[in-house]
C-alpha cells in the first residue's frame, strides 16, 4: 500500500503516512516494493508477526510494552463497537459467520499457555494470505481477529471455597456427617459427668468449657477456606472430624488444661467441619434448590441427633464416661476416615482464567502482538 492509500485507510494525512512508513522501514519494519514516486510508493511489511511483554522485562522496556499493549486494547475493542454499529448493514452469512465468544475456566499456567499457543495457531491458519493475493478465495474479506485469554483477577479465599472448587458428591459428605453427629450429640451428655466425676467441679463450669470451645471454632472459622480452597470440602471436613475426634479423646485425660485444650481442638474441628459440609452442598445443588435441600438435609440430621442425645444420657449412668468419650472419639475418626478416601470427589481449583474470542469484520492493521494482547 501506498502513504495515500493507507492515509484513506486510518483517516490520517498521506504525510503523516509518509513519515511514518520512513520511520518504520529505519527500523525494519517495512520497505519499499519499487516503482511509484513520492507519497505514491508502494510499501510492504517485513513481518506479521509482533511479540512483546514478556515476564523478564523490566524498567522501560515492560513499561513501553505495557503501553503498547494497551494501544492495542484500545483499538481492537474501538474496531470491534465500530463493527457492532454498522453490523445489521452486512449481508447475512457475514453476519451469521461473525461471532463474539467469552467464557471463564480454571487452568493451570502450562495449561493458559497452550491455550493461548492454539489461538496463535487458529489465528495464523491464513496468515499466507496477507501476502500473497493471489492464494485469496473469491469472495474473501479481511476479518479482525482478537483472542484474549489472560488470568482474572484473584478471588479471596472465601469467595473462591465457595464459587471456584470442585463439587462433593452431597449424599457422601451428609452420610459422613451423620456419622459424626451421631457421635458428637452422644458426647454432649458425657461433659456433665466429666464435670462431676472426673474434674469434680459444678454444672455451671460448663459455660467455661463452652468459652473454650468457642475460642477454638473462631480459629477453624479462620482456616476454614483455606483448606476448603487447597484440599477440596471432602478433605477439609475429614480434618474437622479428625481434629474434633482428637479433642474429644484428649478430654478423657481428668485435668482441667487437657479438657480446656481438648475442647478448643474439638471446636476447631466443628467449624471446619460443619463449612466444609455446607460449602459442598451448596456447590453441589442447583441454585433453585439449595433452599429445600438444605431443609432435607437439617431434618436428616436433627431426628438422630435428638436420638443420640437421649442414649448418651442413659449409656453415662452405666458405662464409665472416658470409656464412652473414647468411643465417641472413635467414631469420629472412623467418619472421618470414610471422608478421607473419599477426599478425590473434590479437588482444590486453580487460578481462574478469563477466555475471550471475537471475530469480526473491518480490520486497520494485519499486525497484532504482544504477549499480553494474547498474539504473536
Amino acid at each position: 500500500a501506498t502513504a495515500t492509500e493507507l492515509a484513506e485507510m486510518i483517516g490520517e494525512s498521506p504525510a503523516n503516512c509518509s513519515w511514518h512508513l520512513r520511520q518504520l522501514a529505519k527500523y525494519g519494519f517495512v520497505e519499499e516494493t519499487g516503482g511509484g514516486s513520492g507519497r505514491n510508493r508502494p510499501w510492504r511489511p517485513l513481518t506479521h508477526t509482533l511479540s512483546w511483554g514478556d515476564s523478564d522485562e523490566s524498567g522501560e522496556v515492560a513499561a513501553a510494552g505495557d503501553q503498547l499493549s494497551a494501544m492495542v486494547y484500545d483499538q481492537e475493542f474501538a474496531a470491534l463497537r465500530d463493527w457492532q454499529a454498522w453490523r445489521r448493514t452486512d449481508p447475512p452469512e457475514w453476519q451469521d459467520a461473525a461471532n463474539f465468544a467469552q467464557s471463564v475456566t480454571w487452568l493451570t499456567a502450562p495449561e493458559l499457555a497452550e491455550l493461548n499457543d492454539a489461538l496463535v495457531e487458529i489465528a495464523a491458519r491464513h496468515r499466507e494470505r496477507l501476502r500473497d493475493p493471489s492464494a485469496r478465495p473469491p469472495g474473501a474479506r479481511r476479518v479482525r481477529i482478537f483472542a484474549s485469554a489472560v488470568p482474572a483477577a484473584p478471588m479471596t479465599a472465601a469467595v473462591a471455597a465457595l464459587n471456584g472448587v470442585s463439587s462433593v458428591t452431597t449424599a457422601a459428605a451428609l452420610n459422613g456427617l451423620l456419622k459424626e453427629l451421631l457421635a458428637w450429640s452422644a458426647s454432649t451428655s458425657l461433659f456433665f459427668a466429666l464435670l462431676d466425676h472426673g474434674l469434680h467441679r459444678p454444672p455451671e463450669f460448663v459455660g467455661v468449657l463452652a468459652s473454650a470451645q468457642g475460642a477454638g471454632s473462631i480459629a477453624g472459622g479462620l482456616v476454614a477456606a483455606w483448606l476448603i480452597v487447597r484440599a477440596g470440602e471432602n478433605a477439609a471436613t475429614a480434618i474437622g472430624l479428625t481434629a474434633f475426634g482428637l479433642g474429644d479423646g484428649i478430654c478423657v485425660l481428668p485435668r482441667l488444661p487437657a479438657v480446656l485444650a481438648g475442647k478448643a481442638v474439638a471446636g476447631a474441628g466443628l467449624a471446619v467441619l460443619v463449612i466444609g459440609f455446607t460449602t459442598a452442598l451448596q456447590r453441589r445443588t442447583p441454585g433453585p434448590l439449595v433452599g429445600r435441600v438444605s431443609m432435607a438435609a437439617e431434618t436428616l440430621t436433627a431426628g438422630p441427633q435428638t436420638i443420640s442425645i437421649a442414649a448418651g444420657a442413659l449409656l453415662v449412668s452405666a458405662v464409665d464416661y472416658r470409656l464412652l468419650l473414647l468411643v465417641v472419639a472413635t467414631g469420629m475418626l472412623s467418619a472421618a476416615t470414610y471422608l478421607w478416601r473419599g477426599r478425590q470427589m473434590t479437588s482444590p481449583p486453580v487460578s481462574p482464567v478469563r477466555v475471550v474470542c471475537r471475530g469480526g469484520d473491518r480490520a486497520s492493521s494485519d499486525v497484532s502482538g504482544g504477549r499480553p494482547p494474547s498474539t504473536r
